[in-house]
């Protein structure tokens, strides 16, 4: 059937405001909201020529070729070059080593096609690594994103990854991969969404019942890995908090001491305050988004004024673009660290976090016991810095 939408919007707007509308389109045709809904042709037909549209389109926004994908009943095309790591360690190569075969050869040959200074520096990485100088083997490295052979670039990822220097291997696995390293290293993508600090990440999902796909999604849109991260807001570490969202969650958690710096703390804390979200809004993971970025303040508003509408379209008619895009990413990274590490079907994850639909073998959010925050005064939300994290709990 002929794209009659398509041929309405012609070139007259971007490709990515033009998928945005396809997709707004057919899901109102879909759920019958369309004004003066077409008699032509059955909905689920009108709306799967948009979504079919989106989803044979490259180069556009991803979220929508995801979300295009799944009404079809097809998985997103982002993940189809992910593993599923679910029953296989990740496998480290050596820093140098070729992409194509861990330890073909030796660091010092792969180094010198780059030049004596590139050599010195990579064993300098080495010499920083062995003596527990982490964070200045990390600075390093980063320098050269793009400038070495995509191999010696994974070998860097996989060693700074072992040290728990996950940001940095993310940024070093995501260069590799997009210079072709990815086809013949599949394990780098457990790097760019790394199943880091597991032990920490699985006991703060449980007090909650948060799928860990999900707790990892939220924190890899927060902070990239960084436990460190201090927003232009002044949210702080791997959830980014803001201090005094973060005080009354840990008061209600009767947490004593602690210290937004250390992730054991911060994650309980930020996953504690999101389920506090997913309580308050009918256990609705894409609202309790909307909610733990820009407050819930402003989550009741909206879902007042929304009635009845899918939480795919309470995204799209959001007044605030932050909100938006935060979950759009929490949703992306959530798919890829279900398939990578817990081998989550994604059609399946889509469903639970889009409609709140149970996800086998974890229990619904709204059954989470944990206790309730004392209710915070609103504050105003603020447009973030390039590259900067949202603040959790801004109302």
């Amino acid at each position: 059937m002929k794209c009659s939408l398509c041929a309405l919007i012609g070139d007259r707007v971007s490709p990515e405001t033009k998928t945005r509308l396809l997709y707004q389109s057919g899901r109102l045709v879909e759920e019958g909201l369309a004004a003066g809904q077409p008699t032509d042709a059955p909905s689920k037909d009108i709306a799967a020529a948009y979504y079919k549209k989106i989803a044979e389109t490259p180069k556009v926004e991803e979220y929508y070729r995801t979300m295009a994908s799944w009404r079809l009943g097809l998985d997103p095309p982002y993940l189809a070059a992910m593993p599923d790591l679910s029953k296989q360690p990740l496998a480290p190569i050596a820093a140098g080593a070729p992409a194509a075969s861990a330890g073909a050869a030796p660091a010092q040959t792969t180094a010198a096609a780059n030049g004596n200074g590139v050599q010195s520096a990579l064993s300098l990485i080495r010499n920083y690594l062995l003596y527990g100088l982490d964070d200045m083997a990390s600075s390093l490295a980063l320098n050269y994103i793009g400038s070495l052979n995509e191999g010696v670039i994974a070998g860097l990822a996989f060693d700074l990854s072992a040290e728990g220097q996950h940001y940095a291997a993310l940024r070093l696995a995501r260069d590799a991969i997009n210079r072709g390293a990815g086809a013949q290293r599949p394990e780098l993508y457990g790097l760019v969404y790394p199943k880091a600090w597991n032990d920490i990440v699985a006991r703060g999902a449980a007090i909650p019942k948060i799928p860990e796909a999900l707790a990892y999604g939220i924190i890899r849109s927060e902070s990239v890995f960084d436990p460190k991260a201090v927003s232009y807001a002044g949210a702080v570490g791997l959830t980014q908090l803001m201090p005094a969202t973060a005080a009354e969650t840990a008061k209600g958690l009767k947490m004593t001491g602690y210290s937004l710096n250390d992730p054991a703390d911060n994650v309980k804390i930020g996953l504690t305050y999101y389920s506090y979200m997913l309580s308050r809004f009918g256990g609705k993971p894409m609202r309790a988004m909307f909610a733990y970025n820009a407050g819930p303040g402003r989550m009741a508003t909206w879902a007042k004024e929304s009635g009845e509408l899918p939480d795919d379209l309470l995204l799209e008619s959001l007044s605030i673009e932050q909100p938006r895009q935060y979950a759009k990413n929490i949703i992306q990274a959530s798919l890829a660290f279900g398939k990578i590490h817990y081998g989550i079907e994604p059609r399946a994850m889509l469903g639970y976090l889009v409609n709140g639909q149970p996800l086998e073998g974890v229990a619904p959010a709204q059954a989470a016991q944990v206790p309730a925050p004392a209710q915070a005064p609103p504050a105003p939300i603020v447009p973030p810095a390039p590259d900067a994290a949202a603040s959790a709990g801004a109302q």
